[in-house]
């Protein structure tokens, strides 16, 4: 099932795409948004640990492991951050919530200067009670650091079932006199394709929040996820949200 084609290029403002973009997470939900972004005509590279699994995904193109038989498209798969980030135009960070201030680190030697960074994870930081954004942006200095968030499902996204999802960033006055130049906009962009639609906010901590508080909701329906709620989201008031 796909959506309905488009009587003209469905992208806002004729925004250009990203004509690289790396993701950083080969998890269920980095590969799907890989493979979204592959599917738009986007040079997509996708970084992992696993040696075994980066190979699979680049003579295979499956992630076994994660997606299960799901046909993944030409997506170069690697396990050495410099080689993934080698002149990417922008950044998808798609790792759990945990590991978000541990990853920006580690990539900030590798990083393109000024490339847009967006967070693919939902929560807030256990230990400072920041935004992720935040927590990534205090890691990249230098860098526009938005999310992408939705309520989406990893296999389904990578089937090709009909998908949507929104990218927000803080908009400058720049951004919005231009907003074909807009980091969030041209990620949007770079992600829409036929069965994935990408839509824009300058909320930013709005979104972040929202998929906060889903985490806490979807921990309160089981017993044991009180644990989870904490460290996830464990303010519904975060002061930026005030």
């Amino acid at each position: 099932m796909k959506h309905a084609p488009f009587a003209q290029d469905p992208t806002p403002f004729a925004a250009p795409r990203y004509h690289r973009v790396t993701v950083l997470g080969s998890g269920s939900w980095g590969t799907a948004l890989a493979s979204t972004l592959a599917r738009a005509g986007v040079e997509t590279r996708l970084w992992g640990r696993d040696a075994a699994l980066a190979d699979e995904i680049n003579t295979r193109r499956t992630n076994s492991r994660y997606l299960g038989d799901a046909a993944l498209p030409a997506i170069h798969a690697t396990t050495d951050l410099a080689e993934a980030l080698d002149c990417a135009e922008a950044c998808l960070l798609v790792i759990p919530s945990t590991a978000i201030r541990a990853t920006a680190r580690a990539t900030a030697p590798h990083m393109p200067p000024g490339i847009p960074v967006a967070i693919c994870a939902k929560g807030i930081e256990e230990s400072s009670g920041l935004l992720l954004s935040d927590v990534a942006a205090e890691e990249l200095p230098g860098h526009s650091v938005g999310c992408v968030s939705g309520p989406t499902f990893a296999h389904e996204t990578a089937m090709g079932y009909p998908t949507a999802s929104t990218v927000a960033f803080e908009f400058s006055h720049a951004d919005r006199l231009h907003p074909d130049k807009a980091a969030a906009v041209r990620l949007a962009v770079s992600l829409t394709n036929e069965s994935f639609r990408a839509y824009v906010s300058d909320d930013l901590v709005g979104v972040e929040i929202g998929g906060a508080v889903k985490i806490h909701r979807h921990c309160l329906r089981n017993d044991d996820g009180r644990g989870l709620c904490r460290k996830h989201a464990r303010r519904a008031d975060h002061p930026r949200a005030r």
